[in-house]
């Protein structure tokens, strides 16, 4: 669960205190720990600026999702503005993927991809997403249109754990060895 903290802390949001509470005590108990995951759906609440809930974490208790709790879950919390739901899962049936898909602010993550926090790797290269100001200077500056630029899926591990959005342009810096100054390359997201 550290892994997903940080992409969440990543991604801007405010860790519930009653997470945080949760989480310094089932460190230091082991049998607490296996009773709370084994009792619990939902893990971890995240906070926006303004204090609003944005994000929400969901780990069903059951193995494999199934399509009768991903229809709950779009009923529960479809209608909720601003809210994102990330469910992380074991192993999921291909109904209830296929659902999950149809739903902008539903993020499915299998929990080997929360093993390691890809961004702590030591290949990993910085990224970081323009805002709107930066892509307009960049397209400027390079006299080109967004569809000019090189690519990056919105499948890409990186993009998925910031969870950037198709069209926003990435800044990567890339260090190499003997150089001083990191080379940066920029890629704009698209989907599939």
């Amino acid at each position: 669960m550290t892994t997903l903290a940080k992409m969440l802390e990543d991604r801007g949001y405010v860790l519930e205190v009653e997470y945080q509470n949760i989480r310094a005590t089932l460190e230091s108990d082991d049998q607490k720990a296996k009773e709370y995951y084994s009792a619990t759906v939902s893990v971890i609440k995240g906070l926006n600026s303004e204090n609003e809930l944005a994000v929400q974490v969901m780990v069903p208790k059951e193995d494999k999702l199934a399509v009768d709790t991903i229809r709950q879950y779009v009923c529960d919390y479809s209608e909720i503005p601003n809210l994102t739901l990330i469910i992380v899962v074991q192993h999921v049936t291909p109904a209830a993927r296929q659902i999950l898909e149809k739903h902008k602010n539903f993020q499915l993550f299998y929990e080997t991809d929360l093993f390691h926090n890809r961004t702590k790797h030591v290949l990993y290269m910085p990224h970081r997403a323009l805002s709107l100001d930066e892509e307009k200077v960049l397209l400027t500056k390079f006299f080109c249109q967004k569809h000019n630029l090189p690519s990056i899926r919105i499948t890409d591990p990186i993009v998925r754990y910031f969870n950037w959005t198709v069209g926003q342009i990435i800044e990567i810096q890339c260090k190499m060895s003997g150089v001083v100054e990191p080379s940066v390359y920029y890629r704009v997201v698209i989907n599939e």
